[in-house]
């Protein structure tokens, strides 16, 4: 290249007209100037080669920068055309740009403590189809005992909010200190017992209300539906769920494996988790704080329709409650085929 560049400036500050120092010219160094001029016309690089030459060079000064650890924002091809090595930011109209604060509303941003959290997800209305539910189901069994001539006990009798209210927190208390599989009778016993739970209720009160206790009217369940005999409050309390929390723009599928080892008809096995037996729930959780916003039993194959696979069934059913809300979903694969 540096000789092609000394032929080009040779031609340009001597013209074929010019004079030799000593005079005119002779034949032999004209032409040994004509052959001179001859070859630097024929050697002369075209416009391509310039640029591509030029190009080359700011490549190997790049590439020099970069190697003393200077960073290169630009790279350029052969052709001229420069690429950027930062990414752009994207912004896509299917995902909103508004950056939501996550945290309680409506209210239970003014709780000071668990219980107050607590007496909003399970609230009032809740707790009182419970006492509902559980007193129709006591005045049938007392009716049933009545008819067979049995003698009625001190605690054969009806339930209220109060003491519904210490049931529920006797549940909490064993299974705080894992007591959920110690036998009753070791709970109440008056030697090794444990005297809160003699302080809250009679031990043969709390059996009572144990298998007395219902969530619905059994006479009213939907036979196709097998998750009838909880939906309603199960829906008020997902309800409770999503009105109290306002989560942040990128949520997450998955699905959750509960321990549970009695008699369901959409109880199953998974060999793979650590407590194998169990009911599986499909949540739609805050990716950040991991808040439940929404959560779907799977009732097996029975609860979906034919037309599409189960894992794209639930995925729609579960995130039913940000559709349209511009919010960013991260999944598994098998709610996506």
């Amino acid at each position: 290249m540096a000789y092609n560049l000394r032929s080009r400036i040779d031609n340009e500050l001597m013209p074929d007209d010019r004079e030799t120092f000593g005079g005119e010219q002779s034949e032999d160094e004209g032409d040994n100037v004509s052959e001179q001029s001859e070859f630097s016309s024929k050697s002369e690089p075209s416009e391509d080669e310039d640029l591509e030459n030029v190009t080359l060079n700011q490549r190997i000064l790049e590439q020099r920068e970069q190697a003393r650890g200077r960073p290169t924002t630009t790279l350029r091809s052969k052709n001229g055309t420069k690429w950027s090595t930062k990414p752009r930011t994207r912004v896509s109209d299917r995902m909103s740009t508004e950056e939501r604060n996550p945290g309680p509303r409506n209210g239970a941003e003014n709780c000071k403590n668990v219980a107050e959290f607590w007496e909003l997800l399970f609230n009032q209305e809740l707790r009182n189809k419970i006492v509902e539910y559980t007193n129709k189901q006591i005045q049938h069994v007392c009716a049933q005992m009545m008819a067979e001539g049995k003698a009625m006990q001190t605690f054969h009798y009806e339930t209220d909010l109060v003491e519904m209210n210490a049931f529920i927190g006797l549940l909490y208390y064993s299974g705080m200190w894992k007591a959920s599989h110690v036998s009753i009778i070791e709970l109440w016993a008056k030697e090794n017992g444990n005297t809160f739970y003699h302080c809250t209720m009679p031990k043969n009160r709390f059996e009572f209300l144990a298998s007395t206790l219902r969530f619905d009217v059994k006479e009213n369940r939907s036979k196709n539906d097998r998750f009838s005999a909880i939906r309603e409050l199960w829906e008020m309390f997902i309800k409770n769920c999503q009105h109290y929390y306002e989560p942040i723009n990128t949520m997450t599928v998955d699905e959750q494996l509960l321990s549970f080892r009695g008699c369901c008809l959409f109880r199953i096995y998974i060999k793979s988790k650590p407590d194998r037996y169990g009911l599986k729930i499909i949540t739609l959780n805050d990716a950040q704080t991991y808040y439940l916003v929404n959560g779907i039993p799977y009732l097996g194959e029975t609860g979906h329709p034919k037309t599409e696979s189960s894992g794209e069934f639930f995925f729609r059913k579960v995130t039913a409650p940000i559709h349209g809300r511009l919010r960013a979903i991260i999944s598994l694969q098998v709610f996506l085929y």
